[in-house]
């Protein structure tokens, strides 16, 4: 690789910033109702429409 003649200006190419890596959304922890955890449905629409 041939020099390149001393007369040109050395052009220093900054260095693009690295895009900062989006933080991975922490899952939403489940909003906990006053209530014992009801594994039967009819449980979860009452704790889902008392978390409204």
């Amino acid at each position: 690789m041939p020099e390149p003649p001393k007369e040109a200006p050395v052009v220093i190419h900054k260095p693009e910033p690295k895009p900062k890596p989006k933080p991975k959304p922490k899952p939403k922890p489940e909003k906990k109702v006053e209530q014992p955890e009801a594994g039967s449905e009819a449980g979860c629409r009452a704790a889902s429409g008392l978390a409204v």
